[in-house]
């Protein structure tokens, strides 16, 4: 583990939850771009840790089941942001419960990261150089569930 893994996705992540907390414009024109780019470079970062190691089956398993964790968390969040349309326009807003449900998965995850790294001296640091690719896929769970709420309003008639 170094310090690049850990602390990239923490600034990442304080700057998206920031965000969350701020009204701003659902973004309907591509809206996974940015997150595609994440998921890619916590693809590697996996891929790079993975390279020279042999990592056991469980400790695969257990990333997996966590990344899934974190895409339900990040569905309950896009589920429970607020989503309004204002001068016809979309907008979204976190609120305390959006924060707690990031802690929450966060602690599953890093829970997890602890179970993961007692599976084999190979598997050590797998969870923690996953952090990046988790809150990339858990925040694309999140804006998938918060589009599909935005683009079921009812549009503001014209007048």
């Amino acid at each position: 583990m170094n310090l690049w893994s850990i602390a990239v996705p923490v600034l990442i992540l304080a700057f998206i939850v920031s965000r969350q907390l701020q009204p701003r414009p659902v973004r309907q024109d591509s809206p996974f771009r940015l997150l595609i780019v994440l998921a890619v470079l916590g693809a590697v970062e996996v891929v790079q840790y993975a390279q020279g190691t042999t990592v056991p089956a469980g400790a695969w398993a257990l990333l997996i089941v966590s990344v899934i964790i974190g895409a339900g968390f990040g569905a309950l969040r896009g589920a429970l942001v607020h989503v309004w349309r204002k001068d016809g326009e979309l907008f979204r807003q976190g609120n305390a419960t959006t924060i707690v449900l990031w802690v929450v998965g966060l602690a599953i995850h890093f829970g997890i990261d602890a179970v993961i790294a007692h599976t084999s001296h190979a598997a050590r640091d797998l969870g923690n150089d996953s952090v990046l690719l988790y809150v990339a896929l858990a925040l694309a769970s999140q804006r998938w569930i918060t589009l599909q709420r935005a683009w079921h309003l009812a549009p503001v008639p014209q007048q």
